[in-house]
């Protein structure tokens, strides 16, 4: 409706132009009937795919705050303690510990791919913890048993706020990401080490006022929400022991002591399952008893289904036991953004088709016109510039205004659904779309345009 119009205004404003730019508006605006239906053409495909990739992009924000990592990506967690096989009797033997070195070897021959293992120490865990009902007179750790779980309190101003109901009020609240911050504390863990443990658990190097507060004796921690006033909370509960939660339903382990600490916040690549790291010195003055938890592999790429099979298999062996199952993390699926860029070359070949075929048929009409151009004297070029500028106007246009009729509608649309917390406009790809690809069919028809006039027949008379 509004694009011969806009090509009449552009008309009347193109004095600054060159003159390849200046005749080609011109054409456009004297050959409405041939210019708006290719402007038209691009505005469309250009509308559809600008409107698809923001939803796209949507959708793939809402799968990044949603996704919950069990480690940076391509990377898999081997346990180094493990419960061994029933005996016969049905009695229960004590927890089974796994040589690193050996598991690693093991690991690296099966798999191509592995980068680096490195092996991380957590309190000692609650495997030896009595099953059955709870004798609460013994206490919660003794020389042959553990019952003790370590995490970090969440200060009440820190909580993620949620309507009475139980859902989240708003996704993009700082206290409602990141490492923990929606997971209860048996999902995550606190661990034992120091610079080299943090950068392979976080996927980044400690700062020096990390490593600083580390040594002091305080804790590097994965997210603020733990942290108040520079300090987080230490607490030791017992897995024995449940109360009633407050507020909300269903119940929570009673803490047995709670430990003030200095903290540091260090956040990680990606949110991982862990409250943070305290030094071996630290674990030794507050009882925690560290041991060899687990041995993270860092893989170059996501393993394929035979290699997820042969380590496996090399881990059972390792383990002298089956059902060991090698998992890495996958992390989140990058389909959307090839999708994205697919969406992008469609558009690109609807806008070429478009501004192709209004080129060369303002060439064909205009042969006369760049044959008095040619008497008087104009270059041979200027016909390969006139036809980039043809081009380039048509397709430009119909980018530009497709582009705003596609985003601001999808982004519209997006507030209004369950989308609302991750709405996201791929400003690359929208880039791409309004400058780049009418600035590449411009330069196409330009290439493939003859700068001399066609040999025509004298006219009779």
């Amino acid at each position: 409706m509004v694009t011969g119009w806009l090509v009449l205004r552009l008309t009347s404003r193109t004095r600054w132009m060159t003159l390849p730019l200046r005749m080609a508006a011109r054409d456009s605006a004297r050959n409405r009937g041939r210019s708006v239906p290719a402007v038209a053409a691009v505005l469309a495909a250009a509308a559809l795919a600008s409107a698809a990739m923001v939803l796209s992009a949507s959708q793939q924000a809402g799968l990044r705050q949603s996704h919950w990592w069990g480690g940076l990506e391509n990377q898999a967690s081997l346990p180094l303690v493990v419960d061994p096989p029933v005996a016969a009797g049905g009695s229960r033997q004590p927890p089974m510990h796994v040589d690193a070195s050996a598991l690693s070897s093991a690991v690296s021959g099966a798999v191509g791919t592995v980068e680096w293992s490195h092996p991380i120490t957590a309190p000692e865990s609650t495997r030896t913890c009595t099953d059955g009902p709870a004798d609460l007179a013994l206490p919660a750790r003794t020389s042959s048993s553990n019952c003790l779980q370590y995490s970090l309190a969440l200060p009440e101003a820190n909580e993620c706020p949620r309507t009475p109901q139980g859902r989240l009020k708003e996704a993009g609240d700082w206290r409602c990401r990141g490492s923990m911050a929606l997971r209860s504390s048996f999902d995550g863990t606190v661990l034992v080490g120091g610079e080299e443990d943090i950068r392979a658990v976080l996927g980044r190097d400690a700062t020096p006022e990390a490593l600083a507060v580390l040594n002091a004796g305080g804790m590097v921690v994965t997210n603020p929400a733990f942290v108040s006033d520079g300090h987080v909370l230490l607490q030791a509960q017992d897995v024995r022991t449940h109360e009633p939660a407050v507020p909300g339903p269903g119940t929570v382990l009673i803490t047995v002591s709670s430990t003030p600490l200095a903290a540091a916040v260090l956040e990680p690549v990606v949110p991982v399952p862990y409250y943070g790291v305290v030094s071996p010195e630290t674990a030794q003055r507050l009882e925690l008893h560290p041991e060899p938890a687990a041995l993270l592999v860092q893989l170059a790429r996501y393993p394929s289904a035979a290699e997820t099979d042969a380590a496996s298999a090399a881990a059972a062996s390792v383990y002298g036991q089956p059902g060991m199952t090698f998992r890495a993390e996958p992390g989140i699926s990058q389909d959307s953004q090839w999708t994205t860029w697919f969406i992008v070359a469609v558009s690109a070949l609807i806008t070429f088709s478009a501004a192709g075929i209004t080129t060369g048929l303002s060439m064909a009409d205009a042969r006369k016109d760049h044959a008095t151009l040619a008497s008087v004297g104009a270059a041979p070029r200027l016909r390969k510039a006139l036809a980039g500028s043809q081009a380039l106007f048509t397709s430009g246009i119909g980018a530009v205004l497709g582009t705003l009729a596609g985003t601001v509608p999808a982004v519209l649309l997006a507030l209004s659904t369950d989308m609302r917390t991750a709405v996201e406009v791929p400003w690359l790809h929208l880039s791409v779309l309004v400058a780049a690809v009418p600035l590449t069919g411009a330069a196409l028809a330009w290439a493939f345009t003859r700068s001399r006039l066609p040999m025509s027949r004298r006219s009779l008379g």
